[in-house]
C-alpha cells in the first residue's frame, strides 16, 4: 500500500491492548485529500474516479431493478452518499482509501441493499504483529453534530473469540472535546467507545465504553451513529431505528473536520477472517 500505510496502527484498539501503545489512532493514511471543488472526493492512488454522480444519476441507477419495499439513502439529499452503484470502483466518491496487508476491498453484485452492488470489505488470518484493514474514509467540513447511517450484513466470519472495527469517527480539533468513536462488533457483542481530547494535558483517553448483545445473523442492518457537540445526548448508536447505546457524558468541542471510515480495521493480527457488506453509506450534518 506504500505511502497509504497509517501511522500507528496497534493493538492498542482494543481492550486488551498495552498501555504503552496510543489508545487511538488518527488513520491519516487512509483519509485521502479532499478536493473542495467536488461534493465526494476522487480515489488515491487509482487517479481521479471521475466526478462525482449526481443525484439523477443515482436514481437512475438504482431505482428500476430494486424490491420497492426497500428504502435507498442515495435518493435522498445527504452531505455525503455512496451506494457502489454507479461505478464499480470501490473507492469512486469517497475522499480516501486503501488495504494493509492480507485486506481486500471490492464491489460485487451477489448482494446488496441497493442494487446492483455492494461493498465487501475481507481481511483473512495474519500472523506477527501487523494490522490487516480495508477502509474507505469520507470527510466533512466543520458541524455541531453529524449523523452517520449505513447497512452492514457480516457473513461468512470465523470470529474466533476475536472483535473488529467497522467504522471510526475522527473529529479533527485543537480545542477539548471528543477526539474519535469506534465502532467495534464481535460474534456476541456491538461496543462503542468514545475518547476525548485533553489540549492541557495532550492526553487522549477513553471516556465512553459501552456494550450491547448484538447477534451477527447474516442479514442486513442499518447503522447509525450520532455526534453532537452541543445537546443533552453527543453520542447514541441505533441499529435498525432502536436506540442501542447512548452516552450523555462526552464532552463536546467545535470540530473542524471529522473523518468516517468504513470497513474493517484488525488492530492485532487476525487469527480468523472476517468479511463485511456495506451499502447505501450517507452521512448528514447539522
Amino acid at each position: 500500500m506504500g505511502g497509504l500505510r497509517p501511522t500507528g496502527f496497534c493493538v492498542a484498539l482494543l481492550l486488551a491492548a498495552a498501555p504503552s501503545c496510543a489508545l487511538f489512532t488518527d488513520l491519516g493514511g487512509f483519509s485521502g485529500t479532499a478536493d473542495p471543488a467536488r461534493t465526494e472526493g476522487g480515489a488515491p492512488d487509482d487517479g481521479d474516479a471521475g466526478p462525482a454522480p449526481t443525484l439523477d444519476a443515482m436514481q437512475t441507477a438504482d431505482t428500476e431493478t430494486d424490491a420497492p419495499t426497500r428504502e435507498r439513502a442515495c435518493a435522498k439529499p445527504h452531505t455525503f452518499c455512496a451506494d457502489f452503484d454507479v461505478s464499480e470502483d470501490p473507492k469512486y466518491g469517497f475522499t480516501g482509501g486503501g488495504t494493509e496487508l492480507s485486506g481486500s476491498l471490492a464491489t460485487n453484485a451477489t448482494d446488496s441493499w441497493s442494487s446492483p452492488r455492494s461493498l465487501v470489505a475481507r481481511v483473512t488470518p495474519v500472523s506477527g504483529s501487523s494490522s490487516p484493514a480495508a477502509l474507505l474514509s469520507a470527510s466533512v467540513g466543520a458541524t455541531p453534530a453529524i449523523h452517520i447511517a449505513f447497512r452492514m450484513k457480516l457473513e461468512a466470519n470465523d470470529f474466533a473469540n476475536t472483535s473488529v472495527i467497522v467504522a471510526v469517527l475522527n473529529a479533527y480539533s485543537d480545542a477539548e472535546g471528543l477526539k474519535q468513536v469506534q465502532l467495534t462488533l464481535s460474534g456476541t457483542e456491538v461496543n462503542l467507545r468514545a475518547a476525548r481530547f485533553d489540549p492541557s494535558t495532550g492526553q487522549t483517553a477513553v471516556v465512553a465504553d459501552n456494550k450491547a448483545p448484538f447477534t451477527i445473523d447474516d442479514a442486513w442492518h442499518l447503522f447509525e451513529i450520532d455526534a453532537s457537540t452541543v445537546g443533552a445526548h453527543p453520542l447514541e448508536l441505533k441499529i435498525d431505528g432502536v436506540s442501542r447505546l447512548m452516552n450523555a457524558t462526552v464532552p463536546g468541542s467545535v470540530v473542524d473536520q471529522y473523518v468516517a471510515y468504513f470497513g474493517l480495521w484488525y488492530p492485532r493480527p487476525v487469527a480468523g477472517a472476517w468479511q463485511v457488506r456495506l451499502d447505501d453509506v450517507a452521512i448528514d450534518t447539522r
